[in-house]
């Protein structure tokens, strides 16, 4: 479902807010698909086993 892996870096540089750890962008076709992605059972189960592992800030964006 994810149409393109856009970048990975652990040296994000925080402006303002908290000070991130690994940023990961990934590309998805829609919003809505994004949305079925994050909601589906395959990635359900990799955040029960994310959540145990790290915290987490996911955010869901439209660009450009």
């Amino acid at each position: 479902m994810v149409q393109r892996f856009l970048f990975e870096t652990p040296n994000a540089e925080a402006r303002e807010g908290k000070k991130p750890g690994v940023v990961v962008v990934f590309e998805f076709e829609s919003m809505d698909k994004a949305r079925k992605f994050y909601e589906s059972e395959g990635y359900t189960a990799a955040k029960a086993v994310r959540e145990k592992a790290c915290d987490t800030d996911l955010i869901i964006a439209e660009g450009v």
